[in-house]
């Protein structure tokens, strides 16, 4: 993630979270303990209030799932920014999950969270990204327990 660096010098925690073993090296060879679990499985104990999720989404075995995590650890007001490629490369092996920008936003607002910023750009011929900024809402009637929303965990494989 070339976004380590960028956290770290503005003194924010940066704690990544990933499953891979070969990424979790990754982040220690960068001076960065990473959480080697997937967000479907996460246990968060005190709410946070910016997660940053770039190519992680798509790889989720669950990711409707995985971004009700995301939104149920942010605090209220906590920012969610995505980065994933859209749904036209369908022959990705190893992506479980393919979005377009209406289909995401839908995901998105049926969690509960507030559309900001959904765009797409494409930087390499055979493939375009598309850029979000989501917010969890401030308003209590949006806000949502532990464990609670509208996606319940698929059973594994």
């Amino acid at each position: 993630s070339p976004y380590v660096g960028q956290f770290l010098d503005r003194g924010y925690e940066y704690v990544p979270i990933d499953p891979s073993a070969y990424v979790s090296k990754w982040f220690q060879d960068q001076g960065v303990q990473a959480l080697r679990t997937p967000w479907e499985e996460l246990h968060v104990t005190h709410p946070v209030s910016c997660i940053v999720a770039a190519h992680s989404v798509e790889h989720m075995p669950d990711a409707p799932y995985g971004l009700q995590k995301m939104f149920n650890t942010l605090r209220p007001g906590g920012s969610l920014f995505l980065i994933l490629p859209n749904d036209e490369d369908l022959c990705n092996p190893d992506h479980w999950w393919f979005f377009s920008e209406q289909t995401l936003m839908q995901v998105l607002s049926r969690i509960g969270f507030e559309t900001k910023i959904m765009t797409s750009r494409r930087y390499i011929e055979r493939e375009s990204f598309i850029y979000c900024h989501a917010v969890r809402p401030l308003d209590a009637t949006n806000a949502r327990g532990p464990g609670s929303g509208p996606f319940k965990k698929l059973p594994r494989l």
